[in-house]
């Protein structure tokens, strides 16, 4: 009894394996299907008539752009020495004459005055009022 039950067990899982590989081949098949490009006549071009008398010649060679003119070496810059380039970074190190002190003038200080709340004492009343009463629970 038991080796049937084991036969069986064994059929299930070779059925399992062979659907998902067969649903797995399937996807595969359709997706490369999908993945090739399809050709379709341009049947725009197809109706495409030139005009009577239409000559299209084509060149023999690739175009190629002509070379670009030489520069006058004269229009061309001279880079300065380096030597000249870290001079000009380093600053002057003259003495100046120091620059007035001026003296600073101690500020006032001035409390602010707190202002009055604006606060309608009626509008608390009856809220407070409402809020016992229930009405907002």
């Amino acid at each position: 009894m038991r080796s049937n039950g084991s036969r069986r067990q064994d059929f299930r899982l070779a059925a399992g394996v062979g659907f998902c590989l067969g649903v797995y081949v399937v996807l595969a098949i359709a997706f490369h299907w999908l993945m090739q490009p399809t050709v379709s006549e341009n049947y725009g071009i197809a109706a495409y008539k030139p005009p009577p008398a239409t000559v299209v010649v084509y060149p023999k060679a690739p175009f190629v752009p002509p070379a670009p003119p030489e520069l006058p070496s004269a229009s061309i810059a001279v880079e300065p020495p380096a030597s000249m380039a870290f001079a000009a970074a380093i600053p002057d190190t003259t003495k100046k004459p120091p620059a007035e002190v001026l003296k600073q003038v101690p500020k006032k200080h001035v409390a602010r005055q707190a202002r009055a709340r604006a606060v309608n004492i009626d509008i608390i009343g009856e809220l407070q009022a409402l809020q016992l009463s229930g009405a907002f629970s």
